[in-house]
Protein backbone atom coordinates (compact mmCIF):
# COMPACT_ATOMS: atom_id res chain seq x y z
CA UNK A 1 0.00 0.00 0.00
CA UNK A 2 1.60 2.72 -1.12
CA UNK A 3 0.01 6.86 0.21
CA UNK A 4 0.66 10.22 -2.09
CA UNK A 5 -0.94 13.74 -2.31
CA UNK A 6 -2.70 12.41 -4.87
CA UNK A 7 -3.51 8.93 -4.59
CA UNK A 8 -3.59 5.87 -2.43
CA UNK A 9 -2.47 2.66 -4.46
CA UNK A 10 -2.94 -0.88 -3.31
CA UNK A 11 -0.82 -2.70 -5.70
CA UNK A 12 0.60 -6.93 -5.32
CA UNK A 13 3.90 -8.06 -6.40
CA UNK A 14 3.22 -11.76 -6.62
CA UNK A 15 6.72 -13.22 -7.75
CA UNK A 16 7.38 -13.35 -10.95
CA UNK A 17 8.96 -17.20 -11.78
CA UNK A 18 10.91 -16.40 -15.04
CA UNK A 19 13.38 -13.91 -16.03
CA UNK A 20 11.00 -10.78 -18.24
CA UNK A 21 12.39 -9.70 -21.32
CA UNK A 22 10.77 -5.95 -22.05
CA UNK A 23 9.34 -5.54 -25.21
CA UNK A 24 10.68 -2.08 -26.71
CA UNK A 25 7.22 -0.85 -27.15
CA UNK A 26 5.57 -1.63 -24.35
CA UNK A 27 5.03 0.12 -20.76
CA UNK A 28 6.21 -1.94 -17.48
CA UNK A 29 5.02 -0.84 -14.17
CA UNK A 30 7.39 -1.89 -11.29
CA UNK A 31 7.62 -0.90 -7.77
CA UNK A 32 11.18 0.67 -6.48
CA UNK A 33 12.07 3.03 -3.47
CA UNK A 34 8.26 3.08 -1.81
CA UNK A 35 6.83 4.01 -5.54
CA UNK A 36 5.20 2.78 -8.33
CA UNK A 37 7.30 3.65 -11.64
CA UNK A 38 6.31 3.16 -15.87
CA UNK A 39 8.80 3.02 -18.41
CA UNK A 40 8.67 2.02 -21.58
CA UNK A 41 10.86 -0.62 -22.35
CA UNK A 42 12.12 -1.55 -19.38
CA UNK A 43 12.27 -2.04 -15.12
CA UNK A 44 14.25 -1.71 -12.34
CA UNK A 45 12.69 -3.22 -9.47
CA UNK A 46 9.87 -5.76 -8.50
CA UNK A 47 7.34 -6.14 -11.61
CA UNK A 48 3.40 -5.84 -10.34
CA UNK A 49 2.02 -8.61 -10.44
CA UNK A 50 -1.32 -9.46 -9.49
CA UNK A 51 -4.37 -7.18 -8.92
CA UNK A 52 -4.07 -3.36 -8.59
CA UNK A 53 -6.49 -0.72 -6.96
CA UNK A 54 -5.63 3.67 -7.28
CA UNK A 55 -7.95 6.17 -4.67
CA UNK A 56 -8.56 9.51 -4.90
CA UNK A 57 -7.86 11.03 -1.71
CA UNK A 58 -11.34 11.18 -1.10
CA UNK A 59 -11.37 7.89 -0.88
CA UNK A 60 -13.39 7.62 -4.28
CA UNK A 61 -11.79 4.45 -7.21
CA UNK A 62 -9.58 6.00 -8.97
CA UNK A 63 -8.48 2.95 -10.98
CA UNK A 64 -8.66 -0.87 -11.14
CA UNK A 65 -7.53 -4.13 -12.83
CA UNK A 66 -4.82 -6.15 -12.94
CA UNK A 67 -0.93 -6.31 -13.82
CA UNK A 68 1.05 -9.38 -15.40
CA UNK A 69 4.71 -9.31 -15.15
CA UNK A 70 4.49 -5.70 -15.28
CA UNK A 71 2.24 -5.28 -17.92
CA UNK A 72 -1.92 -3.98 -17.96
CA UNK A 73 -4.23 -6.65 -18.46
CA UNK A 74 -7.58 -7.57 -18.28
CA UNK A 75 -10.23 -5.58 -17.69
CA UNK A 76 -9.42 -2.32 -16.33
CA UNK A 77 -11.90 0.29 -15.32
CA UNK A 78 -10.84 4.32 -14.17
CA UNK A 79 -13.27 7.00 -12.64
CA UNK A 80 -13.79 10.33 -12.30
CA UNK A 81 -12.68 12.14 -9.02
CA UNK A 82 -16.40 12.52 -7.86
CA UNK A 83 -17.61 8.58 -8.61
CA UNK A 84 -18.45 8.30 -11.82
CA UNK A 85 -17.21 5.79 -14.60
CA UNK A 86 -14.73 7.36 -16.68
CA UNK A 87 -13.68 4.46 -18.99
CA UNK A 88 -13.71 0.52 -19.45
CA UNK A 89 -11.24 -1.02 -21.88
CA UNK A 90 -9.52 -4.93 -21.55
CA UNK A 91 -6.05 -4.97 -22.09
CA UNK A 92 -4.04 -7.86 -23.12
CA UNK A 93 -0.12 -8.50 -22.73
CA UNK A 94 0.14 -4.06 -22.06
CA UNK A 95 -1.96 -3.51 -25.37
CA UNK A 96 -5.64 -2.08 -25.41
CA UNK A 97 -8.05 -4.71 -27.34
CA UNK A 98 -11.07 -5.15 -27.78
CA UNK A 99 -14.29 -2.67 -26.87
CA UNK A 100 -13.42 0.93 -25.46
CA UNK A 101 -16.45 2.63 -23.65
CA UNK A 102 -15.71 6.10 -22.11
CA UNK A 103 -17.93 8.38 -19.97
CA UNK A 104 -18.24 11.77 -19.37
CA UNK A 105 -18.33 12.76 -15.16
CA UNK A 106 -22.16 13.06 -15.64
CA UNK A 107 -22.16 9.19 -16.49
CA UNK A 108 -22.87 9.35 -20.11
CA UNK A 109 -21.51 7.73 -23.00
CA UNK A 110 -18.94 10.11 -24.53
CA UNK A 111 -17.31 7.70 -26.59
CA UNK A 112 -17.58 4.08 -28.03
CA UNK A 113 -15.13 2.29 -30.42
CA UNK A 114 -12.68 -0.43 -30.74
CA UNK A 115 -8.71 -1.53 -30.13
CA UNK A 116 -6.80 -4.04 -32.04
CA UNK A 117 -3.07 -4.66 -30.81
CA UNK A 118 -3.37 -1.01 -28.55
CA UNK A 119 -4.50 0.77 -31.99
CA UNK A 120 -8.00 2.38 -32.61
CA UNK A 121 -9.53 -0.06 -35.10
CA UNK A 122 -13.37 0.46 -36.73
CA UNK A 123 -15.78 3.02 -36.07
CA UNK A 124 -15.13 5.67 -32.93
CA UNK A 125 -18.27 7.39 -32.35
CA UNK A 126 -17.81 10.82 -29.87
CA UNK A 127 -20.64 12.15 -28.50
CA UNK A 128 -20.05 16.03 -28.53
CA UNK A 129 -23.62 17.15 -27.25
CA UNK A 130 -27.06 16.10 -26.62
CA UNK A 131 -27.51 15.83 -30.35
CA UNK A 132 -23.94 15.57 -32.05
CA UNK A 133 -21.87 12.67 -32.60
CA UNK A 134 -18.66 12.53 -34.85
CA UNK A 135 -17.88 9.26 -36.25
CA UNK A 136 -14.37 8.33 -37.44
CA UNK A 137 -13.26 5.27 -39.08
CA UNK A 138 -9.67 3.88 -38.06
CA UNK A 139 -7.31 1.39 -39.35
CA UNK A 140 -4.77 0.12 -37.72
CA UNK A 141 -4.55 3.49 -35.48
CA UNK A 142 -4.54 5.88 -38.58
CA UNK A 143 -7.61 7.87 -39.16
CA UNK A 144 -8.84 6.70 -42.16
CA UNK A 145 -10.00 10.05 -44.60
CA UNK A 146 -11.71 9.47 -47.88
CA UNK A 147 -11.35 12.48 -50.23
CA UNK A 148 -14.11 14.88 -50.70
CA UNK A 149 -15.23 16.44 -54.03
CA UNK A 150 -16.47 19.68 -55.04
CA UNK A 151 -20.52 19.29 -55.74
CA UNK A 152 -21.66 21.82 -58.61
CA UNK A 153 -25.11 22.58 -57.77
CA UNK A 154 -27.33 24.15 -60.69
CA UNK A 155 -28.37 27.64 -59.65
CA UNK A 156 -26.64 30.01 -58.02
CA UNK A 157 -24.62 28.15 -55.02
CA UNK A 158 -21.99 25.30 -55.53
CA UNK A 159 -21.53 23.21 -52.40
CA UNK A 160 -18.15 22.17 -51.10
CA UNK A 161 -17.39 19.48 -48.33
CA UNK A 162 -14.51 19.04 -46.32
CA UNK A 163 -13.28 17.54 -43.81
CA UNK A 164 -11.86 19.86 -40.77
CA UNK A 165 -10.95 17.68 -37.45
CA UNK A 166 -12.71 15.31 -37.64
CA UNK A 167 -15.83 16.82 -39.51
CA UNK A 168 -17.15 17.66 -42.69
CA UNK A 169 -17.73 21.17 -43.17
CA UNK A 170 -20.33 22.35 -45.84
CA UNK A 171 -19.46 25.89 -47.70
CA UNK A 172 -21.55 27.08 -49.57
CA UNK A 173 -20.25 29.65 -53.01
CA UNK A 174 -22.06 32.02 -54.95
CA UNK A 175 -22.26 31.62 -58.55
CA UNK A 176 -19.15 31.42 -60.27
CA UNK A 177 -19.02 31.40 -63.67
CA UNK A 178 -15.85 29.22 -64.18
CA UNK A 179 -17.27 26.34 -61.88
CA UNK A 180 -20.85 26.42 -62.37
CA UNK A 181 -22.17 27.33 -66.26
CA UNK A 182 -25.01 29.45 -66.22
CA UNK A 183 -28.22 28.17 -67.52
CA UNK A 184 -29.69 28.80 -71.10
CA UNK A 185 -32.92 29.92 -72.06
CA UNK A 186 -33.60 26.38 -73.31
CA UNK A 187 -32.28 24.80 -70.35
CA UNK A 188 -34.92 27.12 -67.85
CA UNK A 189 -37.65 26.63 -70.20
CA UNK A 190 -37.36 22.51 -69.86
CA UNK A 191 -36.63 22.90 -65.77
CA UNK A 192 -39.96 24.96 -65.76
CA UNK A 193 -42.06 22.26 -67.16
CA UNK A 194 -41.17 19.77 -65.21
Amino acid sequence: MLNSTEQTIVAHLYPVNEEVHADPELFYYWYSANQVNRTQGGYSGKLLNGPYTAFYTNKNLKEQGEFKKGLQHGDWKTWHENGQLKEIVKWRSGLKTGPLREYNEQGGVSRTGRYRQGKLQGKVTTYTGKDSVQVLKYDDGELVVKPTKEKKVAGTVSKVKRKVNGFFKVIFRKKDSDTIPAESSETKKRRSKE
